[in-house]
């Protein structure tokens, strides 16, 4: 029995304008995707409970650190996807993983 080659070059999905349209893709600006910012994005911020992750630019980045520690401060953070709860006084840095892009 033979695996089957599930897209051989010679295929129709790989015609010239599909392989431009990837390119041009790649190719753009990350853009951060913190509500309403339209800078390019800086980083990769992910959660450590599930793994969700978001891309940010630097401001995004320091202005969502300071919110969650000073409500870390007087409660327990809780991750919005997998509803995980970090305990009070939780930095930034026990919370999200950052990765530079």
């Amino acid at each position: 029995m033979t695996i089957p080659v599930l897209t051989p070059l010679e295929s129709a999905i790989w015609d010239e304008d599909v392989i431009t349209d990837i390119e041009g893709r790649v190719e753009d600006d990350l853009n951060c995707q913190h509500g309403g910012c339209t800078n390019a994005a800086d980083l990769r911020a992910v959660m450590r409970c599930c793994r969700r992750y978001g891309l940010m630019c630097t401001t995004c980045r320091d202005d969502s650190e300071a919110r969650v520690e000073f409500a870390a401060a007087f409660t327990e953070i809780c991750c919005g996807h997998c509803e995980h709860e970090f305990p009070r006084w939780s930095r930034w840095s026990d919370i999200v993983e950052e990765f530079a892009l």
